[in-house]
């Protein structure tokens, strides 16, 4: 995932938010297409995380002590990522990050994996195609896009949408993936799994999903977290389950040249020396796709015909 860094040069103030919508001091609406990588993919105003959060908040206990939501919230990601897991929650993305590289170079006998040139070569000389299967409507394109690279994660840590579903060899299965809703993807097979959940903002705790290689004894505890924010955490995991049991939109009929779709996520098949003229193209037309080519362009969960017309017609003549 990527951050933020250059955003707020382009981007008017934001003065409130609801859904996949932004509207800023002067009452002008922007379709949220970035949804802050990822993390408000459900909206940015989830009314059942709200409620839950006020509920916490009323029973006082809002300091870094231990209580039943850490468990909950456990109990939660385990029935949305089924899996041997033992799970850690942590304090934040960052640190989560850390201890995730640090257990896979352990797994790795202190060896780096590949970087992200090294992967990519292996990817080609093995003739795949970056391809994931859409659960729901089959795949979306056999095109092979670009692979955004990160320094950050230096692939220790990746997108499952690197991966062609079909063929994944065993080396492949080293890394850590992060978790992406509504990506049918086998997460049970990696050492690592980071979740990107659907909870607005970055100060949420970040769990840790980590398999089998690793015995209990060697991992850290649990980072102390509010217990505010491990419930509202839990409940974003069950609306998230409640999601999928829903009807999905029908992301399948929408037409974005240069894109790749994988269900609801875009990744970008374009020359990225051309993305910021891309990302501004689109902010001339009220429309917000991520900052950076790290993070995957996401649909919205409801749209009106005239936002789906935009956006398409804005990629047809970018991309034709």
């Amino acid at each position: 995932m990527g951050d933020i860094k250059g955003i707020h040069t382009f981007l008017p103030e934001v003065n409130r938010a609801r859904d996949c919508r932004l509207y800023d001091r002067k009452g002008n609406r922007y379709l949220d297409l970035w949804r802050n990588g990822g993390r408000a993919l459900l909206g940015h105003r989830p009314d059942r995380v709200y409620k839950e959060l006020k509920n916490v908040l009323q029973k006082g206990i809002v300091a870094e002590y231990p209580s039943v939501y850490t468990s909950r919230l456990k109990k939660a990601l385990r029935a949305l990522i089924p899996g041997s897991w033992e799970i850690r929650i942590f304090a934040s993305r960052d640190r989560a990050l850390s201890v995730a590289k640090g257990l896979l170079y352990r797994n790795g006998e202190g060896a780096p994996l590949q970087t992200g040139d090294q992967l990519k070569d292996q990817l080609r000389d093995q003739g795949k195609d970056i391809e994931c299967i859409n659960s729901h409507h089959g795949p979306s394109s056999t095109a092979t896009p670009p692979i955004p690279q990160s320094k950050e994660q230096n692939f220790l840590v990746v997108e499952p949408f690197l991966y062609t579903m079909q063929k994944l060899v065993d080396q492949e299965y080293d890394r850590g993936v992060f978790y992406r809703p509504f990506l049918s993807f086998p997460y049970s097979r990696f050492p690592v799994v980071v979740p990107v959940l659907p909870f607005p903002g970055a100060f949420a705790p970040q769990p840790l999903l980590i398999g089998e290689p690793f015995s209990r004894e060697e991992l850290p505890p649990d980072d102390p977290v509010s217990p505010v924010l491990s419930a509202a955490l839990a409940c974003t995991v069950w609306h998230l389950i409640r999601a999928y049991t829903s009807t999905v939109p029908k992301w399948e009929d929408w037409e974005l040249p240069g894109w790749n779709r994988i269900t609801c996520y875009g990744v970008p098949q374009f020359d990225l020396s051309r993305y910021n003229r891309v990302f501004v193209s689109f902010l001339e037309r009220k429309i917000l796709i991520p900052p950076t080519p790290e993070d995957p362009l996401i649909l919205p969960m409801e749209w009106s015909k005239g936002e789906k017309a935009l956006v398409e017609r804005t990629a047809k003549e970018l991309f034709g």
